[in-house]
């Protein structure tokens, strides 16, 4: 990988709409924070969403790789100086407050090793990163709002069924819009098949991985686990375009992913109660006994 490739016009060009767009959008977030009755954690997933899919036009406006990541990576610096742990206290930004401290952080980390890594294969960019963009963006939102009814704690992190199942579908929808672009674009080609493997089988792996990810770092775990499985069902896609007698095992694969997937899901809805009360009693047998101990310590002092 050459660092030090002069830039093209195209480069140059979409470097700085792509620096002065984000720093719109942030600045955008801040203000309807602050004059509005918008939430910090509804203008931070605004942000999220809205920045996020930078990762579809990347490929198709950038010449080089190197100047395609520069954005995000200037924004790691920016976003740590403006994050709740800013050493500065002033610069720090009242849309960020609600979130993990470090979040948008590795949010633009992930997007530039995603961009550096697989700039010349769009479709593992796009469905690697498109799941944190709106699985999570969404998740957040339509959980905080609605899942309270169907709240459940894992790994410390408080998580809603109604928000798990927001991740899926739109995951699922990023996923497959990223296709819908790499298509009208010609950037790559891939099979109707290939599409829906990736569709179905990144969403429900990466909702599980969203589940389950501890200390809030779905921002990095999502997007690693998702180039890792992308690439996989990269190369399947590839034997299918240079060999249709694969089809047949395709299609048997994805029959087999769908109905699993279904089933985990049917599985999960049917048992949540039991497993929102194993949860529940584990972590009130847990409290009970630290709040019992002082008292019997205190009861023993007394009697000696």
């Amino acid at each position: 990988m050459d660092l030090f490739v002069e830039p093209t016009t195209n480069d140059l060009i979409f470097l700085v709409v792509a620096l002065v767009g984000t720093a719109s959008v942030v600045v955008l977030g801040e203000l309807l924070e602050k004059k509005t009755s918008m939430s910090a954690n509804d203008t931070r997933k605004l942000i999220h969403i809205s920045v996020g899919n930078i990762v579809l036009f990347s490929p198709w406006l950038f010449d080089n790789r190197i100047y395609a990541a520069l954005p995000p990576a200037i924004f790691i610096i920016a976003n740590y100086f403006t994050c709740p742990i800013s050493p500065i206290e002033k610069l720090r930004l009242k849309a960020y407050q609600s979130g993990n401290s470090l979040g948008t952080v590795y949010y633009p980390i992930s997007l530039t090793l995603i961009t550096l890594i697989f700039f010349d294969q769009p479709i593992i960019m796009n469905s690697a990163f498109l799941p944190l963009v709106w699985g999570d963006g969404f998740a957040a939102v339509i959980g905080q709002k609605f899942g309270s009814s169907s709240s459940y704690t894992i790994f410390g992190n408080k998580k809603s069924l109604i928000g798990s199942l927001a991740f899926y579908l739109a995951s699922s929808f990023g996923v497959a819009m990223g296709f819908v672009f790499v298509k009208l674009t010609d950037l790559e080609e891939y099979t109707f098949l290939g599409a829906l493997c990736f569709i179905i089988l990144i969403s429900a792996v990466l909702t599980i991985v969203e589940i389950i990810t501890p200390f809030s770092l779905d921002n990095l775990s999502i997007v690693f686990v998702g180039a890792l499985i992308s690439y996989g069902l990269y190369e399947f896609d590839i034997h299918l375009l240079e060999d249709s007698t694969g089809a047949l095992i395709g299609v048997g694969i994805l029959v087999f992913l769908w109905a699993l997937d279904i089933l985990t899901f049917i599985y999960f809805i049917m048992y949540f109660e039991k497993f929102k009360r194993l949860f529940t009693r584990v972590s009130s047998d847990k409290q009970d006994k630290e709040e019992v101990l002082p008292e019997e310590i205190e009861e023993v002092n007394e009697e000696e």
